[in-house]
């Protein structure tokens, strides 16, 4: 549907592939002067990734204290205010360093330094200024629902008892047990989370009204063209990608089909307590967002999260009398829709690196077929493994010291689900509570428009940098259990692609995406040796100065 727009034009240039693409080539190195550069590049590549290796042992295991430094906390220790602002773990963060690569990634590098400060910038409005204000004021209902939760709860705060609520029918329908449901009242949700949803409602808006501001008369003269087989771009990478077949609308109509297929079959027998006439709604839905949600993240390569919205649509559809509201209905509704356009990123960042390298786009294609059936067992296995070692600490059941295995997304999905499928949006923003998130969306319609006009007229101030989809979505990112990373980020980010890439271009060109890809790499292979030789054999690092039982950051009063 967008590839004509995305990969075939140069502009759009993927940023996260750039990186990949820069270390393939340098493990090519093919002409004599390129391969000299190259192997001076791997060389760097293998002693960064050997050094990341060895020194993530330290914050994964043996010693967590430097994975979040609180300076704050260091100070006053026994202070609940000063450890509540300085905590990297269930506090706001504030002045916190984490030397774990885990928290900072190569965004640093590969993220434009505009999005590195937009990101930063939502970072600190909501998790250095929101959170505090409304913790220490009371506000949007704390401290009775706790604003470092996204859990649900009831009116006087305790967890809300949503599986008494839910009652089967005769015809296996899940239904809400109304008297019951009166006694218990309203699914509350501390504040954070709260504005979480506000904040995504204007993302999802904001990337319509914004790509169709900016970008919307290139779509327009691109779209026109489509009919020239890919002539209308002619730069170099274009022409030579041009001589390649690329896959016919059979081909693609039949890759399509067969998952379409596949899941319709699950949806028709009931197995995920999801009405089957969602389906549909749900892919048009994901097939809509493809296009704005994909042009932010060509731009950018920031990924936008589509679920809050798609959850709310599927409250309003189940409001009919006989269909299933099931929670776990409205999370593969969520998964289905979202997943059109996630896959669909993926698929088209993986297409663009191809094109950097001069692949047949049909044998890009067949590696992504093959890729995506060995990733599912292994996948499935890494996700069994998760449930069987850290239930505990993901269900809540035992605190984990380095805040790590939370459970965060697990429970997001379950409070969305109570609150979208089983009590349903027409309760909850009948409430005085929810109905301010509401106007997350005339929000995110007008933000864009402000800024389009001040581009105008201002085209020199560079008002365009400015996205509101992506200010939205980072105000939008959950930060009650891990809040250590986006200060650092945006430390390193400055560094790298503020002061390297403006004053010592040469040197970020030649070093940058490989130090970004070693980092990277010795991260994961770090990860995956602890998870094999640690993990599976349940080995625990012991407890000392610097892996504390009660805090590893020394942040001792952070709980009252």
């Amino acid at each position: 549907m967008v590839r004509k727009i995305l990969i075939d034009d140069p502009e759009f240039i993927f940023p996260l592939s750039l990186q990949q693409v820069t270390l393939y080539r340098s493990m090519q190195g093919k002409s004599e002067l390129h391969k000299s550069v190259s192997q001076k590049q791997m060389k760097v590549f293998w002693w960064i990734l050997l050094g990341t290796f060895v020194w993530q042992f330290l914050p994964e295991y043996i010693f967590p204290f430097v994975a979040a430094l609180a300076p704050l906390c260091w100070f006053a220790s026994r202070n609940h205010v000063v450890n509540f602002l300085g905590a990297g773990r269930g506090g706001v963060g504030l002045l916190n360093i984490t030397l774990n690569w885990s928290n900072i990634t190569s965004t640093v590098i590969t993220y434009p330094y505009s999005v590195q400060v937009t990101i930063f910038v939502g970072f600190v409005i909501t998790t250095w200024i929101l959170i505090p204000v409304a913790y220490f004021g009371n506000l949007w209902g704390s401290p009775t629902y706790n604003i470092m939760s996204n859990g649900v709860f009831q009116k006087n705060g305790s967890d809300y008892p949503f599986e008494s609520l839910i009652y089967t029918d005769s015809s296996g329908n899940q239904h809400v047990n109304e008297t019951r449901y009166h006694e218990v009242g309203l699914a509350y949700s501390g504040a954070q989370y709260t504005w979480e949803i506000f904040m995504w409602y204007a993302s999802y808006i904001s990337s319509f009204v914004w790509c169709g501001l900016f970008l919307g008369p290139k779509i327009v003269k691109i779209w026109k063209a489509r009919k020239d087989k890919g002539e209308y771009h002619q730069d170099r990478l274009s022409r030579i990608i041009q001589q390649y077949p690329g896959l016919t609308l059979w081909e693609w109509g039949l890759l399509t089909a067969i998952p379409v297929g596949i899941l319709l079959v699950i949806v028709a027998t009931k197995s995920i307590w999801m009405p089957t006439w969602t389906y549909f709604v749900a892919l048009g839905f994901g097939a809509a967002a493809m296009l704005p949600m994909s042009l932010v993240y060509a731009m950018s390569g920031y990924s936008i999260k589509v679920g809050f919205f798609n959850e709310l649509i599927y409250g309003y559809m189940i409001d009919a009398r006989g269909s299933s509201r099931h929670p776990l209905g409205q999370l593969a509704y969520r998964i289905i829709s979202g997943n059109v356009w996630y896959d669909a990123r993926i698929v088209l960042e993986d297409q663009k690196i191809g094109h950097y390298l001069h692949l047949p786009p049909r044998d890009v294609v067949g590696i992504q077929i093959i890729a995506n059936m060995l990733a599912l067992p292994i996948n499935y296995g890494v996700m069994r493994w998760v449930i069987a070692s850290k239930f505990d600490y993901v269900s809540g059941r035992v605190p984990d010291p380095a805040g790590q295995w939370t459970g965060q997304e697990f429970k997001s999905y379950n409070t969305a689900g109570i609150q979208y499928a089983l009590v349903g949006p027409k309760k909850l923003f009948a409430s005085s509570f929810f109905k301010p998130v509401l106007y997350g969306f005339p929000a995110g319609a007008v933000a864009p428009i402000i800024i389009w006009l001040l581009h105008k007229k201002f085209p020199k101030a560079r008002f365009d940098l400015w996205n509101s989809t992506i200010f939205f979505a980072s105000a939008a990112t959950f930060h009650g259990n891990l809040s250590t990373g986006p200060f650092t980020t945006f430390l390193v980010g400055t560094f790298f692609n503020f002061y390297l890439y403006r004053y010592r271009r040469k040197f970020w060109n030649k070093w940058a995406y490989i130090s970004g890809a070693a980092l990277d790499t010795g991260f994961n292979a770090n990860l995956l040796f602890i998870f094999i030789f640690l993990g599976t054999t349940g080995a625990v690092m012991v407890n000392w100065w610097g892996n504390n039982a009660d805090n590893i950051e020394r942040c001792f009063a952070l709980k009252k």
